[in-house]
């Protein structure tokens, strides 16, 4: 009896053995990964990483008696990373909106928590609404406009203001002329005022035409440099918008010979109520404000023959354009890339502008990165000109020699394809959505930039509104989109090619030259189910087709020995 239980206690003792042996074992632990879920991307999206992760030979039987090392207890698989966009957090300005009689829009926030008010009154008075007779207008009449408050007769309380910590600026883009005034918060009438004489009384006079001239000519002679591109950045514009006057012509380059009485008619055109907008943003109370703005602008006349802005669209690029600038002033070599990309708003437009800030922006950029372990003496910049109409992406880079700017055409060339190629990696990708969503708040937290976005928006989008809904639209970009907006958008052939230096010659030899065409598929093999590695080849006229044939595999077996 005691024999059989030593027996049976035996027995159990091994079971035990056994179960604990099987429990240490990584089959006992190891789960099957599960599937990712359709919206994410593989976990390994940057060519280094998957570089590391692929195998060199597939996995077979180890070799003699050595045994895989068992995996820790603790081990588990890593779960998929996710890409999916963060959820914009909830915001809602308070905006609300008229129209005078006259055509003046004027858009409200009411905010009591900032101690100031701001009023900006935009202008759709840009050079894009020059005519090919007018080059040089626009610019002319937004420094008259800019320079009206000198010659009021409240000029002094202005300056007591001004020395009070009020702030008046202008702001001139392409598309529009917006002056921008932070004021004390009940100086709202008075701003108000202010405003109101500028639009009425503004004039151009000789004298600001022939300042307008000597800066046009100070420019051309200028030093051209990473910060100021001067006549590279024209050259630039002129070539990537070739065909689209609105952007295409030189909006600096002075009013030439024009007379006094066309620009003066130039101002009176677009300086009207029924093309502006008057945002109010801050510290005051919106029935008030309404009432001021009705009895300082309501008696200015609406403009019966603005006119209708409808240009022809850009027309397509095949091939990449190349122009050289010559500056004896220019110490150091200079070039830079342009691309035409599509209208703000648009949704590759704000994947370029992700991918934009993927290239160039803050020393985790892949640009910068590059740069750095290149150890390259070159200075570059990245940006993205938000446009109503076609924008510009450009980049440029500054180098003490030749070498090193050819080595940077390189670099970017093949972080672009790259791009283009595989997407941006993951943390490529939370970083833009981090840095996007910060940037969206800080401006709203400011008040001149909230107005001019507000501004923005009313004048040529139609609805201030629109700002509810800007950052969900831009973290919805995901990383496919960035990739696909960068193969479109920014190929060798569509781009422009811009040198800047004092001997005025091209590098050599010269950027990644343009791809050859890939031929098209013949139209009957192009449907559905078409597979393009047995398409037809073209042999000679009249004569049979050689079928391809492949070379067959060497047989695998054992190598032979040395």
């Amino acid at each position: 009896m005691r024999a059989n239980a030593s027996s049976t206690l035996r027995l159990l003792l091994a079971v035990a053995a056994s179960l604990l042996l099987l429990a240490r074992s990584p089959i006992a632990v190891a789960k099957p990964a599960s599937p990712p879920p359709a919206s994410a991307a593989p976990k390994k999206a940057h060519p280094a990483a998957d570089k590391k992760a692929a195998p060199k030979k597939p996995a077979g039987k180890p070799k003699g008696n050595a045994a895989a090392a068992p995996a820790p207890a603790s081990w588990h698989p890593p779960a998929p990373a996710s890409v999916d966009p963060p959820h914009p957090p909830p915001f809602n300005l308070a905006i609300d909106k008229a129209t005078l009689g006259n055509g003046l829009r004027v858009v409200l926030n009411h905010d009591p928590g900032l101690p100031t008010v701001t009023i900006a009154v935009a202008y759709a008075a840009g050079p894009r609404n020059e005519a090919k007779d007018q080059e040089g207008f626009a610019q002319a009449a937004a420094q008259a406009m800019a320079h009206a408050p000198d010659a009021m007769p409240a000029r002094d309380r202005l300056q007591q203001m001004l020395d009070r910590g009020a702030v008046m600026k202008s702001v001139t883009t392409p598309d529009e002329v917006v002056f921008i005034a932070t004021l004390p918060a009940g100086a709202l009438e008075f701003g108000l005022w202010v405003e109101a004489e500028r639009m009425r009384r503004a004039q151009v006079t000789e004298a600001g035409l022939e300042q307008q001239r000597r800066s046009a000519r100070d420019r051309d002679t200028a030093a051209i440099t990473l910060a100021h591109l001067g006549a590279a950045r024209a050259r630039l514009e002129q070539s990537v918008f070739e065909g689209y006057w609105p952007y295409e012509h030189d909006a600096s380059s002075g009013p030439g010979n024009a007379t006094l009485p066309q620009v003066q008619a130039f101002r009176q055109t677009y300086y009207a109520p029924n093309n502006a907008v008057v945002i109010i943003t801050g510290e005051f109370e919106p029935d008030q404000a309404i009432k001021a703005v009705h009895r300082h602008f309501d008696d200015m006349p609406r403009n019966a023959q603005l006119p209708v802005f409808n240009p022809a669209p850009l027309p397509d690029q095949t091939n990449q354009r190349s122009a050289v600038v010559r500056s004896e002033q220019t110490s150091s070599p200079l070039f830079v890339f342009g691309w035409p990309v599509p209208a703000s708003r648009q949704p590759e437009h704000d994947a370029l502008a992700m991918t934009a800030s993927i290239l160039g922006e803050g020393e985790e950029s892949r640009l910068a990165q590059k740069l750095a372990k290149a150890k390259l003496p070159v200075s570059f910049t990245v940006e993205l000109d938000e446009r109503r109409g076609p924008s510009l992406l450009l980049i440029a880079a500054q180098g003490s020699s030749d070498a090193s700017l050819l080595a940077v055409r390189k670099i970017v060339d093949d972080e672009i394809d790259s791009i283009a190629r595989l997407g941006p990696s993951t943390d490529e990708m939370r970083r833009q959505w981090r840095t996007a969503e910060s940037s969206f708040l800080r401006g709203l937290a400011s008040a001149e930039q909230r107005a001019f976005r507000l501004s923005n928006l009313e004048l040529l989008h139609g609805d201030a509104r629109l700002i509810h809904a800007e950052l969900a639209r831009v973290l919805a970009i995901g990383k496919d989109d960035i990739r696909k907006a960068a193969a479109r958008f920014l190929s060798p052939t569509r781009r422009t090619l811009v040198e800047a230096n004092a001997a005025g010659r091209s590098l050599q030899p010269a950027a990644t030259p343009a791809p050859k065409p890939l031929a098209p598929a013949p139209a009957a093999h192009t449907g559905p189910g078409y597979n393009p590695s047995a398409a037809p080849t073209a042999g000679k006229p009249g004569g049979k087709k050689k079928p391809a044939t492949a070379k067959p595999d060497k047989p695998s077996g054992k190598k032979k020995k040395k």
